[in-house]
C-alpha cells in the first residue's frame, strides 16, 4: 500500500462519510429549501469522494472505486472522527459541518498547489463546492447562535460536544510529512492559525463561546473510530426491523425479540436468531424473508445463526411491541389477561392453543368477543 494511495483514501473517506450523514437529512430538513440544499451538499460530498476513490483505485490497481468505498469494514476507514458524528438536531449538523467546512476550505486551497496533478485537479474542482458549503454552514451558525435563547443554547451545546473532534484534523503523521516534503500533501498543522481566526470570527458573530481545548479525540487516520461509524450494523438492524413476523405481521422480527445480535467482522455480518420456542414453524419463513431483505439491499456477506441459549422470553418484548399486539386484537403477555377490544379483565379461557402454539384462545365475558392471548414464556 503506497503512501499516496493511503493519503488519497483518507481524503475520500472523510468526504464519503460526511456525504452519507448529510443524505440522512433528505426529506427531513426543517424547510423545503434546506432539504434541497442539504441533499445537494450530500451529492457534492459523494462526488468528491468518487473522484478521490477513482484515483485511489488507479494507484492501487487491485480494487475498484466501489470496492474501496463499500467493501471495507470500519477499522479500514481513515476519515476524520468529526464527520462520522451523528446528525442530531439541525444545530448539531450545522456546527459539525461548519467546523469541517472551514478546514476543508483551507485544505483544498493548499492541495490545489500539489505537485500531483490529479490531486491538484480534484482539489480545484472540490474547492468550488466547498466554498458554498462553508457559506451555507457559517450563515446558519450565525442565524442559530444569534437567534432565540433556545437556538443559541442548543447550538452552544452542540459546539461544546463536537469540539473534542477538531484537533485531529490538523495532525501530521509520518505519511503526511513524507508527502508534504515531496510537495504532494498539505501541512495540516500550518492550517490551524487561519482556521482559528475564521472560527473565532464566526463564533463572535453568532454570539457563541469557543470551548476550551480539554480532552481531544484522535485516531481516525489509524482506523480508530467512535461508535457512530458502526453504521454497518445499524443499517442491518434497520433492515431487519422491516421484516414482519410471518404469524403476526403487525410486528417485526426485531420487535418480537428473536434477533439477538448483529456482528460485523471480517467484512461479513453474523445475525444471531433465537426462536420463540424449539420447533417453531415460522423460523424457516422469517429466515428466508431476512435473506431476501438483505440481498435486495445489496448485503451479500452474512450468516444467519440459530442460538437457543438463553431461551427466548416474552420479557424481550418492549412495551411498544405489546401495545401493537393489543391494537391488532391480541392480548399481550401479562399476568392479568385484558380483553383487547373493551379492556375488560373479565375473561374466560376457551382453549390453551390458538392459531399458533404461542397463543391461547380466550373470550371476553363483557363484550363476548373471542381473542387470542400471547402466552407468557
Amino acid at each position: 500500500m503506497s503512501s499516496l494511495f493511503t493519503y488519497t483514501l483518507r481524503i475520500a473517506d472523510s468526504s464519503l462519510i460526511l456525504g452519507q450523514r448529510m443524505s440522512e437529512w433528505c426529506s427531513k430538513a426543517p424547510t423545503l429549501e434546506e432539504d434541497i440544499a442539504m441533499s445537494n451538499i450530500s451529492l457534492d460530498m459523494f462526488g468528491q469522494a468518487n473522484g478521490f476513490y477513482q484515483y485511489a483505485a488507479q494507484l492501487d490497481g487491485l480494487k475498484s472505486a466501489d470496492e474501496l468505498a463499500f467493501r471495507r469494514n470500519e477499522r479500514e476507514f481513515f476519515n476524520h472522527q468529526l464527520v462520522e458524528q451523528e446528525n442530531g438536531n439541525f444545530g448539531n449538523t450545522i456546527v459539525r459541518n461548519f467546523l469541517h467546512d472551514t478546514f476543508n476550505f483551507l485544505f483544498y486551497t493548499q492541495l490545489a498547489n500539489s505537485k500531483d496533478e490529479t490531486l491538484s485537479a480534484l482539489a480545484h474542482k472540490s474547492l468550488k463546492e466547498v466554498k458554498y458549503h462553508l457559506r451555507h454552514s457559517s450563515n446558519w451558525l450565525v442565524r442559530l447562535g444569534d437567534g432565540t435563547k433556545e437556538s443559541n443554547a442548543k447550538t452552544q451545546i452542540a459546539l461544546n460536544e463536537l469540539w473534542m473532534y477538531t484537533d485531529e484534523i490538523f495532525e501530521m503523521d509520518a505519511l503526511d510529512s513524507e508527502l508534504f516534503n515531496k510537495g504532494i500533501a498539505v501541512d495540516n498543522s500550518a492550517l490551524k492559525s487561519d482556521w482559528d481566526a475564521m472560527i473565532n470570527n464566526t463564533l463572535a458573530k453568532a454570539k457563541l463561546t469557543r470551548p476550551e481545548d480539554e480532552y481531544m479525540a484522535t485516531g481516525g487516520k489509524k482506523g480508530l473510530h467512535t461508535e457512530y461509524l458502526g453504521f454497518n450494523t445499524k443499517i442491518v438492524w434497520e433492515l431487519l426491523n422491516t421484516v414482519p413476523d410471518p404469524e403476526i405481521p403487525v410486528i417485526s422480527v426485531v420487535e418480537l425479540g428473536v434477533i439477538r445480535e448483529v456482528k460485523f467482522e471480517n467484512n461479513s455480518y453474523t445475525i444471531s436468531i433465537t426462536p420463540t420456542y424449539s420447533g417453531c414453524p415460522a423460523v424457516k419463513t422469517f429466515m428466508d424473508d431476512i435473506k431476501t431483505c438483505l440481498l435486495e439491499n445489496s448485503i451479500e456477506n452474512f450468516e444467519l445463526k440459530i442460538v437457543y441459549s438463553p431461551a427466548w422470553t416474552t420479557e424481550w418484548m418492549t412495551d411498544e411491541t405489546k401495545e401493537k399486539l393489543r391494537k391488532y386484537g391480541i392480548a399481550p403477555p401479562s399476568n392479568i389477561i385484558i380483553c383487547p377490544q373493551c379492556n375488560s379483565k373479565n375473561t374466560t379461557l376457551i382453549s390453551e392453543f390458538g392459531a399458533t402454539a404461542c397463543k391461547s384462545l380466550f373470550k371476553c365475558v363483557e363484550c363476548l368477543e373471542p381473542f387470542e392471548f400471547f402466552k407468557c414464556i
